[in-house]
């Protein structure tokens, strides 16, 4: 990972004015890592987790430690990664979770402790058994159900091989590449069903991995790449990859509703998509993404002024769907709704200032800065390396890096 170098006076400009806001006025701000406190190189992800009285968790995760900041408090989790996978958090009961699976040994996983931030890590306040006959079975995320506490799903992306000429090539030793697809089984009262295949609606002979979800009371919606393969498990040259978006209903075991959003021809590097994220309400889908095109194929990855990152959105409802349209230029794009549903897009733009947009009435606002002084690293293309959430006020929780640290920002957005 290569750290990004501003211009001397862009980096003047930011010293000064680094811990100002343009579009908001700054409520509360603080360190909450100094710089040199987390192994940068394998920094991953923040996640910030709101309950109702507006307090936020944070969640800082560089792969080697997760580091927990809730209450002015920072503590990094206490638990063997080595023997327990993280998988994801939530909010449950008005309570920060953390889910976490048990594995004794090298792709086996015996049970998942899910565990409440405000009662610690010593005793999990959850734990679900895995039956030995899934114990081989690779997890993706627990999905917990809204409004229905101790009931989750568990999304998984596993391999499925067809055709006879796979089974042929076996029984010759060949290698062999199967098919990744969606499954999904239930969780109810600590029982884990059966895998069931999510039928998405797409082609037999293709890869369809869900990179992001939401969700509702009855409903998950699913957000990730589809990319046909020959008959065989080998990717095609130069076939497309499309993202795709699904309503999936467990209940029913369908997709109700369904979208492709763009596509793009496969190649050595020269095309990508960046981060995905995705927003609900109870008719809508609300979608952004970047893409990102390097200046020829192959091309040094590290200097980001030379790369188009362009960010598009994409809405899709009951009855309709308007096609991706781009709205801006940056990285790292996030769509959220506030309270009254007003929709907002933010994201990092090209000197390290973190940018918003709203829609309204089918129109969209001018580009605003709300926190200026993000470092800039050049897998900013492909990682979440800043994170927001909207509280019940409408006030707006902030988590990003700077040449200080890690810097958590409480806003309200004018």
């Amino acid at each position: 990972m290569v750290e990004i170098k501003l211009r001397k006076e862009v980096l003047l400009i930011v010293l000064v004015i680094c811990t100002l806001s343009f579009g908001a006025t700054v409520m509360e701000r603080k360190v909450v890592i100094p710089e040199g406190g987390f192994d940068s190189y394998y920094l991953h992800s923040f996640s910030i987790f709101l309950t109702r009285d507006g307090k936020a968790s944070i969640l800082i995760d560089d792969l080697k430690h997760l580091f927990l900041y809730t209450q002015n408090n920072l503590k990094t989790v206490d638990i063997d990664r080595k023997n327990n996978i993280f998988l994801n958090g939530f909010v449950e009961n008005d309570h920060a979770m953390l889910a976490f699976v048990i594995s004794p040994e090298r792709y086996r996983y015996s049970g998942i402790n899910i565990y409440d931030i405000q009662k610690g890590f010593g005793k999990p306040a959850a734990y679900i058994k895995i039956p030995i006959k899934l114990q081989d079975t690779p997890l993706g995320r627990l999905i917990p159900v809204p409004q229905m506490p101790g009931k989750y799903y568990i999304l998984s992306n596993q391999e499925t091989f067809l055709g006879v000429e796979a089974f042929t090539r076996c029984l010759g030793g060949g290698h062999i590449s199967g098919y990744a697809k969606p499954y999904l089984a239930e969780i109810n009262n600590g029982e884990i069903s059966e895998y069931k295949k999510i039928k998405y609606g797409g082609k037999k002979y293709e890869d369809f991995n869900i990179k992001e979800y939401v969700s509702t009371v009855e409903m998950i919606h699913c957000l990730g790449l589809r990319h046909p393969k020959e008959h065989d498990g080998v990717l095609e040259p130069n076939s497309p990859v499309v993202l795709y978006y699904a309503c999936y209903n467990p209940k029913e075991e369908q997709v109700v509703r369904s979208s492709n959003i763009y596509e793009i021809k496969s190649g050595p590097g020269s095309y990508k998509f960046g981060p995905l994220s995705l927003a609900v309400n109870d008719s809508n889908a609300f979608i952004v993404f970047s893409f990102h095109k390097y200046p020829f194929r192959g091309s040094p990855q590290n200097d980001i002024q030379k790369i188009t990152s362009d960010i598009y959105y994409f809405q899709c409802d009951n009855n309709s769907t308007v096609n991706a349209v781009k709205i801006a230029k940056g990285f790292v794009p996030l769509v959220k709704l506030d309270s009254a549903g007003n929709v907002y897009v933010f994201w990092l733009d090209y000197n390290g200032n973190i940018v918003y947009k709203t829609k309204k009435d089918d129109r969209w606002s001018d580009e605003r800065i709300i926190l200026t002084g993000a470092t800039m690293v050049s897998d900013v293309i492909f990682k979440k390396y800043f994170s927001v959430e909207f509280d019940e006020d409408n006030n707006l929780h902030v988590v990003f890096r700077t040449s200080e640290g890690i810097v958590y920002t409480k806003l309200k957005l004018e």
